[in-house]
């Protein structure tokens, strides 16, 4: 089922992968040699020589444009990054490494940036690729919602300088702003992007018809050219069609991580994923909520394992705030809390409750024993992971005598209840993006922060935290903070999944949610067998 967010919850979150100073990356292919038949003893490692030519199927249901900006489908969102490229991309560790762009300087510690463009590029229409281009795709996105919005959210404004460079004006300073230019660029020139889209990359689009879409591989490409020759998108009515045909690449998220993660014939690969789900606690009223004693005892009751489990089949990982782990901007993101049964009472006792013998706690001076310990969680009712992820942290929090109470709402009550304040809890997920901007969540004036949380000094380390070369120390400090205040009480990080047919090769031993199809170039069909010195 596609995930229901709310509104105001919608915004991307994760942000960028900083750089400084540019490299220029190249890559070349692994050497092989031929062998003859028959052979003797290979010595050696044997390898899979590619071939060039063949048709990989990919599948999508329901999607209204092929306009990359404004995509209103994952899949297509990911099949036309095979037709368009970016000004960076982002490599795992969420360092930018140079695509349409060459480099991105600074001369005043990131106010404003010089973009230098590739010289050897055109677009699938034979025209040339400009700064032109860039400027009206970068002013397209700053005058319309998109699916990058956020990513052009601190651009002031975008100048052109010559064929091959332009520069952004920023309105604060952003020393890895590179790591946010790695949306789509389109053409000036070009129409037909909602229905014909041209782009700069390895596939062209050739035709639509009524069942599929084919896209061919682009004989001028300026860079590595693909294997695959044919690319069919097959249409389907519906999600459940579409996972089970004989597609060869798959992208699963959701649920369908684990209904098709297993399917017979396929290679499937888990990566962290996007979703971000918690507990947010509301701070402004006078309620359970607001005690920090409570919500620590809370954290040492629940095991994130079981939660885990119970919400998405244990596909995700334990996550204490939306930030990707592993990456340039994190040394770590893990809890520092874990289930303790023990610790869990003492917060509780700090925070003046009592437990009585009849299994249940009780504010000390609650005599009469009106008003035992209740915890109050707004769920989105239509969303089955929330749901599940409700019922589960229920059951562990009763088992400990303290009541949760679940309010299951409409998208609509679940909205007016946020957005009016009247929740003590609720159970939400956030998409998070390629860097860790999470100032629109924790700080003060934050557009996400529904929990009315304030903190003088991470609003003061949010507010600059990208105008250093080094964050990790402030991250470092962030963290703290948070592990100490709990804002929000992070839960996990769903996982996604990527299914490739056993027959393809050439497949990677990891991908990432920002762009999983980064390694198609290299897929290729088996043909012989080489011996690899």
């Amino acid at each position: 089922m596609k995930r229901v967010l709310v509104s105001i919850v919608v915004l991307a979150m994760l942000v960028l992968a900083g750089c400084g100073d540019s490299d220029q990356v190249n890559t070349t292919p692994q050497p092989t040699m031929n062998i003859t038949e028959p052979t003797p003893t290979p010595v050696g490692e044997l390898k899979v020589k590619p071939k060039t030519g063949c048709t990989v199927t990919l599948g999508v249901s329901k999607f209204q444009t092929l306009n990359p900006l404004v995509a209103d489908n994952e899949d297509i969102k990911h099949y036309l990054s095979l037709v368009y490229d970016p000004l960076f991309k982002l490599d795992f560790q969420q360092n930018a490494l140079p695509c349409l762009a060459v480099s991105a300087k600074t001369q005043d510690k990131g106010m404003t940036w010089e973009i230098s463009l590739r010289k050897d590029v055109v677009w699938h229409d034979d025209k040339a690729f400009t700064a032109e281009d860039c400027v009206h795709t970068i002013d397209f996105l700053l005058m319309n919602d998109s699916l990058y919005s956020a990513n052009v959210a601190n651009i002031e404004e975008c100048i052109l300088i010559d064929n091959y460079t332009f520069s952004i004006k920023l309105k604060k300073a952003d020393m890895y702003v590179a790591g946010k230019l790695t949306f789509p660029i389109v053409s000036a020139k070009a129409t037909g992007n909602d229905k014909t889209p041209v782009g700069t990359s390895m596939y062209m689009h050739t035709i639509t018809e009524e069942d599929k879409m084919v896209f061919v591989a682009n004989d001028k490409y300026w860079g590595k050219k693909p294997y695959i020759e044919t690319v069919e998108i097959h249409f389907f009515d519906n999600e459940r069609l579409k996972y089970e045909s004989n597609c060869n690449l798959l992208l699963l998220t959701g649920s369908n991580v684990t209904r098709y993660m297993n399917k017979a014939g396929y290679i499937s690969y888990k990566y962290i994923g996007r979703n971000y789900v918690c507990l947010v606690p509301n701070l402004r009223n006078d309620n359970v909520a607001n005690d920090v004693n409570i919500r620590k005892a809370l954290m040492h009751i629940i095991d994130f394992d079981k939660v885990i489990n119970a919400s998405v089949s244990g596909n995700g990982i334990k996550a204490a705030w939306p930030v990707m782990p592993g990456t340039r901007y994190t040394r770590e993101s893990s809890h520092m809390y874990d289930r303790n049964l023990n610790k869990a009472v003492e917060y509780l006792e700090r925070a003046g409750y009592i437990k009585q013998d009849d299994g249940y706690w009780y504010k000390v001076g609650d005599t009469q024993r009106r008003y035992p310990l209740t915890i109050p969680v707004n769920v989105l009712s239509v969303d089955t992971q929330m749901r599940l992820c409700a019922e589960n942290i229920k059951k562990q929090v009763e088992e400990t005598g303290i009541i949760v109470s679940i309010n299951y709402l409409t998208e609509t009550d679940f909205k007016t209840a946020l957005t009016s304040n009247n929740f003590t809890f609720a159970l939400l997920s956030y998409y998070i993006g390629s860097w860790p901007d999470i100032e629109p969540l924790f700080a003060t004036d934050g557009a996400m922060n529904l929990s009315g949380y304030s903190n003088e000094e991470l609003d003061d380390l949010l507010s600059g935290l990208f105008a250093k070369d080094s964050i990790l120390d402030d991250m470092t400090r962030i963290k703290s903070i948070l592990d100490y205040e709990l804002p929000v009480m992070g839960l996990y990080i769903a996982q996604e999944a990527i299914v490739i047919s056993e027959k393809i090769y050439g497949r990677d031993a990891e991908y990432k949610f920002w762009s999983p199809l980064d390694n198609f170039g290299n897929l290729h069909l088996f043909t012989e067998g080489v011996i690899e010195e």
